[in-house]
């Protein structure tokens, strides 16, 4: 083999090799970095490339979210009780070559960030303020953690999960022991509750038994004024024909008012609670005749009534 030919075969074989280098493949997920003399020319994303041989691959950016946990660490709150925090933050990046160049390495800067925000979040918050609103304070932090460095990083700070918020040994018994009065509180108040309707239920339904007995007690009334008003004027009636009959001049109406007079007194006596023993006077024989004198006249009354029919 001449020199020449030494020669045409080592140039093909630089050629090959170069345009080998040249070829690149990006896998999804991935975003390449191509660097010239140091500087950033170009960025490839997913697919296959042939880049200018003076060119190389500086830098390879994940584009899929990332997650780096923030270790526990103490913190201090608004009223001055020291609370242990750990926290899980996922990101993403949507800017290769600044999250590239912008900051050095940069999980350990969004680390940073992300603990400084916790802490002013934190300095400003009591205790049972961050207990009791834990998912505002991941809220928050995101917020506030996006607004500093999402545009200038090139990432996106996606979800940040604080996972526990650990207070002193004394603190957690005073609150296990506030949380115990305040479940025995809201018994009592329960309880002093269920008492106040039962006797607001019980005035109800005296309040009604009194309504009902009430309208009872006016409907008997009621019936009774006219049962009087109905023997009142069945007493008129009597008396009307009674004097009718005195008029014509029969004594037997004379004596019908004396026996109804003297039955209703015996009548009386008879149902007194202290009436032991009954004396009929002597002159007993003239009421027995009053009473024929008083069956006579109902026979007059109804020859009467049928005369005047």
């Amino acid at each position: 083999m001449t020199l020449l030919e030494l020669g045409i075969a080592g140039f093909l074989l630089v050629t090959i090799l170069v345009l080998l280098k040249s070829f690149t493949s990006v896998p999804q997920g991935m975003e390449y970095i191509i660097e010239q003399f140091g500087v950033h020319v170009r960025t490839l994303t997913p697919g296959c490339y042939f880049i200018n041989p003076l060119g190389h691959v500086g830098r390879k950016v994940n584009m899929s979210e990332q997650v780096i946990e923030l270790p526990a660490q103490d913190f201090m709150t608004a009223d001055k009780i020291t609370v242990i925090l750990d926290a899980v933050v996922f990101y993403k990046i949507f800017n290769a070559s600044k999250a590239a160049y912008v900051v050095s390495n940069l999980n350990r800067a969004i680390l940073k960030v992300v603990q400084s925000s916790v802490h002013e979040l934190i300095s400003a918050r009591t205790l049972d303020d961050i207990l009791a609103n834990r998912d505002n304070l991941n809220t928050r932090i995101l917020e506030q953690v996006n607004e500093e460095v999402s545009g200038e990083w090139g990432i996106r700070l996606t979800r940040i999960s604080v996972n526990n918020i650990s207070p002193p040994e004394e603190i957690v018994e005073s609150m296990t022991r506030q949380m115990a009065a305040e479940r025995v509180r809201r018994a009592t108040i329960l309880e002093a509750e269920g008492e106040r309707k039962s006797s607001i239920l019980k005035a109800e339904g005296e309040r009604q038994a009194k309504i009902i007995q009430a309208d009872a007690d006016k409907t008997s009334a009621f019936l009774e004024a006219e049962s009087r008003e109905r023997a009142a004027q069945a007493e008129a009636k009597a008396t009307l024909m009674v004097s009718h009959a005195i008029s014509k001049g029969d004594i037997n109406a004379v004596n019908y008012f004396v026996a109804q007079r003297y039955t209703d007194a015996l009548q009386q006596i008879g149902k007194a609670k202290n009436a032991k023993v009954l004396f009929v006077p002597l002159e007993s024989t003239g009421s027995i005749g009053a009473m024929d004198a008083v069956r006579n006249l109902s026979k007059a009354t109804e020859v009467f009534n049928t005369e005047k029919a």
